[in-house]
């Protein structure tokens, strides 16, 4: 669509009602945005370390994800030195398995082909995956201690 077909549209249809389509398309559940408002986020880590003596004093950057009894050393950078980081997942790891295992359900890889009932069972599936897997962490977490 080149400039002057645009403003025909805008012309015609008006920009109110322009708006509110493109705003519409961009709300619909599709396999790009299924998960958005509801995936496991660093924050999910930290409510759950916080409750704990094991994992509540280290620093929020060390823990974006589950953690490790056995650390790693890091080069801080900058010569600054090193530093032990007790996580080899983040967040977004944890993110992909709980969603390869949602399409898994569907017999899909990545919800390109789902329709619309299907993503919502998808979207409904990944929190009670998300649910039980931050439960099954604190249980982990209370072991250690």
């Amino acid at each position: 669509m080149n400039q002057e077909q645009l403003q025909e549209l805008i012309d015609k249809v008006g920009v109110s009602e322009l708006e509110k389509a493109i705003k519409m398309r961009k709300s619909k559940l599709s396999y790009m945005n299924v998960f958005k408002d509801v995936a496991i986020q660093r924050e999910d880590f930290k409510s759950v370390n916080d409750q704990h003596e094991t994992t509540k004093l280290l620093p929020f950057y060390d823990i974006g994800g589950p953690y490790a009894r056995k650390y790693q050393i890091e080069d801080v950078g900058w010569n600054l030195g090193l530093r032990e980081v007790h996580t080899k997942l983040y967040y977004g790891d944890v993110h992909d398995n709980i969603r390869k295992l949602v399409f898994s359900l569907l017999g899909e890889k990545n919800g390109k082909r789902l329709d619309e009932d299907e993503l919502k069972f998808a979207r409904s599936a990944y929190v009670k995956f998300k649910e039980l897997y931050l439960n099954l962490y604190d249980l982990r977490l209370m072991e250690l201690e």
